[in-house]
């Protein structure tokens, strides 16, 4: 069978080639266009001589052919043997899970299942990332709606209406809400009720920022229809979508308008968030624009690694492993410091050294600013 980790991330049309991810490993393949066609039709088959006669007239292939072709597609792990598969479901009748994580998987394929979405769920990061889910977009009615060229030029245009009406609409509001004596006043919510809209709002706005770049990325020709939930530091909920190919795009400013598609998403959402709170000022206003505008200085920051500023900044100075590359010239300055070889250090290396250390800074500020983000608004009238 083929392996549900595979992915197809790009396809070459100039080369014929087709660039599949596993998203478990996180490793990268490539191959030729007709042998993934040739392994799709086998793993559906089981059976090397109906798939030669299914691809006679088309390809010139034989038993050897598929021998070769079965044997490299299982050591990068495209196909699975049968004894992958049996470990893999000894492993998974091993696996004990909390009543808790029970109850949630269940509770979400009842909803996905409602939905008739196809969902896998993950359960594994990290406190920085956590994913919980992936929900597979291919041939759902967002999907449809988004590659189709009507959805699309709808969807820019209504964007692009509502950035000129919410800045019309600021230009004539009277900013006196937001001073420090107006803020003072407001109540925090206390009922479960506002919790519950602030979580919602809290998705809904990362999903506005994801799918941003989810359409941009389709338009241009992108293959991955991939969504999930994870947690940012372990109890933010946070939307992600999957645009793995984007370094595999020959155009640069395409590859660079995806990027920043999330970031005017977020300047839109920014600027509506503070217009209703101009007029309907509340508490849980007050908390969006203040996320979103930590949201948005943080996100266009290039020292912090997968950052949409990072990746914009790999993209102006042509180096997508920037960060790793500080390192290693981080190390080299230490040692050549250490060593007394001054001569040895080029400008290059001083400048990936001052970035990373950059880095290291505002991660840190990061991870604190987030850590903060839900406490600091309801603490707001001790101040």
């Amino acid at each position: 069978m083929l392996n549900p980790d595979i992915k197809l991330i790009f396809r070459n049309d100039k080369t014929e080639e087709v660039f599949l991810k596993n998203t478990f490993t996180n490793v990268l393949s490539s191959m030729s266009e007709g042998e993934f066609e040739i392994l799709e039709n086998y793993a559906n088959t089981q059976n090397i001589e109906k798939t030669i006669d299914n691809f006679r007239e088309k390809y010139d292939i034989d038993k050897d052919f598929m021998l070769s072709l079965i044997q490299k597609a299982e050591e990068i792990d495209i196909l699975l043997t049968e004894d992958y598969q049996n470990k893999k479901r000894i492993k998974k009748s091993k696996e004990k899970y909390s009543p808790i994580t029970i109850y949630l998987i269940g509770f979400l394929n009842k909803i996905s299942q409602y939905l008739h979405l196809r969902t896998t769920f993950i359960f594994r990061g990290n406190i920085r990332f956590f994913k919980i889910f992936t929900i597979d977009l291919h041939n759902t009615t967002l999907e449809k709606f988004s590659v189709s060229k009507i959805g699309q030029k709808l969807l820019i245009s209504l964007f692009w209406f509502t950035l000129f009406t919410v800045i019309i609409a600021l230009f004539f509001s009277s900013f006196e809400k937001l001073t420090l004596d107006y803020i003072y006043d407001l109540s925090p919510p206390k009922s479960l009720f506002s919790f519950i809209l602030i979580l919602f709002g809290l998705i809904l706005s990362t999903f506005f920022h994801e799918f941003g770049h989810y359409l941009l990325y389709r338009k241009h020709g992108g293959q991955t229809s991939e969504m999930g939930l994870a947690l940012v530091l372990g109890f933010l909920p946070f939307i992600y979508v999957s645009t793995n190919s984007l370094y595999l795009w020959d155009n640069k400013r395409t590859r660079m308008l995806v990027t920043a598609a999330g970031i005017l998403v977020d300047l839109v959402l920014t600027l509506a968030v503070l217009l209703l709170y101009l007029n309907l000022p509340s508490f849980i206003a007050l908390f969006f624009l203040y996320f979103l505008l930590i949201r948005i200085a943080f996100n266009i920051m290039p020292f912090i690694p997968a950052t949409d500023g990072y990746f914009l900044l790999t993209e102006i100075v042509s180096n997508p492993s920037l960060f790793s590359d500080a390192g290693l010239s981080f190390n080299k300055v230490f040692i050549c410091l250490k060593k007394r070889q001054f001569n040895e250090i080029s400008r290059k290396d001083l400048s990936y050294t001052l970035y990373l250390l950059m880095s290291y800074l505002f991660i840190t500020a990061y991870y604190t600013s987030m850590s903060l983000i839900i406490i600091v608004p309801f603490l707001i009238r001790k101040f």
